[in-house]
C-alpha cells in the first residue's frame, strides 16, 4: 500500500516495448537498477510500468536490443497537476472560501435579546456592549458567562454560528457552554 502511494507521489508510466530481444531488454534494465512491474508479454511486444525518473534510462537498453519504446500513459501527482493547471485557481478559491468562513465563525457578529420583562432589550445590549462584548469580538475573548451572572433573571446562550442570544428564563440563572 505504501509502495503504491509512493509511486503516485513520484510518478510512473505505462510503457509499450516492441522488439525481438525482450528478455535481454528486461535483463539490461535489471542490471541498471531500472524497476519494472506488471510485465505482460505478447509474442514480440511487452507492456510494463516503470518510474517516471527511469523513462529516459530505458533508451540505452532499447537501443542495444533494437527495440522501440513507446510511453502510453504517465500517472502521478505531477501529471495530474499538469493536466489540471487551469482548475488550480478554482480549487484555491474554494479552499480560501472555506478558510474565510471558518475564520468568520470565530467571531461574534450579532447580539440579540428576546423575552425581556425587567429590562428593555436596549438596556441589556448597552450593558453587554459596554462591559463584556461587542460585535466583531473573538468568541474566545468574550466574557459572556460573567455577563449573564450580572444580569439577574436572564440566561445566556451562544449558538454555534454567529449569534449570541439572551433569553429570559424562570427565576434561576443558567449558563450553557456550546
Amino acid at each position: 500500500m505504501f509502495d503504491i502511494i509512493l509511486r503516485y507521489l513520484y510518478g510512473f508510466a505505462k510503457i509499450h516495448l516492441r522488439g525481438i530481444h525482450i528478455n535481454r531488454f528486461v535483463n539490461l534494465c535489471k542490471a541498471r537498477d531500472i524497476k519494472l512491474w506488471n510485465l505482460e508479454q505478447k509474442e514480440d511486444e511487452i507492456f510494463f510500468f516503470t518510474a517516471s525518473k527511469d523513462i529516459a534510462r530505458l533508451e540505452e537498453p532499447a537501443r542495444k536490443t533494437g527495440s522501440d519504446v513507446e510511453v502510453l500513459r504517465v500517472y502521478g501527482i505531477r501529471e495530474f497537476i499538469r493536466k489540471n493547471k487551469k482548475r488550480i485557481p478554482f480549487v484555491a478559491g474554494f479552499i480560501l472560501f472555506a478558510v474565510l468562513i471558518y475564520i468568520q465563525s470565530l467571531f461574534i457578529w450579532e447580539i440579540s435579546v428576546s423575552g425581556e420583562s425587567d429590562y428593555t432589550s436596549d438596556e441589556i445590549l448597552q450593558h453587554i456592549n459596554e462591559y463584556y462584548v461587542q460585535t466583531g469580538t473573538p468568541k474566545s475573548k468574550s466574557r459572556l458567562r460573567r455577563a449573564g451572572e450580572k444580569i439577574s433573571g436572564k440566561t445566556l446562550k451562544i449558538s454555534p454560528g454567529y449569534h449570541v442570544r439572551l433569553r429570559e428564563q424562570s427565576c434561576r440563572w443558567r449558563s450553557r457552554k456550546h
